[in-house]
């Protein structure tokens, strides 16, 4: 049981990493792309947190603010990565868990643009939302990419036998209920 906790621990460390880098650098490239500090969008979410933010006045690119944004923003993303490697941990042990986990993903990503957007409202230019949604869903497909290689029976399992419920439900060959018990 350590050995399986310890594992989905790493998974957990890594996803959120990931996710984490992902939006990082993706910001990073859309402020230089827009002509502003690398740290720009950092600065502008931190002075949110650091000094209750400035709504109307220009954004101060300074460090409190930049590793007040960064350290909520690296906490979140571990957060999700353990979630999520638990979630694929316990839906490779039962995979009929599959559907729900598959759902909870996908809340967890509208629930996390939504927060974000929610948070930032005052702060952000119209296109921001756009930002927002395409950087999470960059980090989730870069996290799911790496889930994916993390769980190949799980993947596997779902590919061969499709709907695990239809599977227990179809008769089995010799008669009797079929799938795995």
């Amino acid at each position: 049981m350590k050995a399986e906790r310890a594992r989905v621990l790493l998974e957990g460390l890594i996803t959120g990493f990931i996710g984490y880098v992902v939006v990082a650098l993706f910001y990073a490239v859309w402020n230089v792309l827009a002509g502003r500090s690398v740290f720009y969008t950092a600065a502008l979410l931190g002075a949110k947190l650091v000094q209750g933010g400035p709504e109307a006045t220009p954004v101060a690119v300074t460090p409190p603010a930049v590793i007040a944004y960064n350290g909520i923003h690296l906490f979140v993303f571990l957060a999700l990565g353990f979630v999520a490697a638990w979630l694929l941990f316990e839906a490779e042990r039962y995979p009929r868990f599959w559907y729900p986990v598959f759902f909870l993903f996908i809340a967890g990503f509208i629930y996390s643009v939504a927060a974000v957007l929610v948070f930032a409202a005052p702060l952000a230019e119209s296109s921001f939302w756009w930002s927002v949604a395409g950087a999470n869903a960059l980090a989730a497909l870069a996290m799911g990419a790496y889930l994916r290689h993390a769980h190949p029976r799980l993947w596997r399992e779902l590919r061969e036998h499709g709907d695990p419920e239809a599977e227990a439900a179809a008769p089995h060959p010799r008669g009797g209920a079929g799938g795995r018990r």
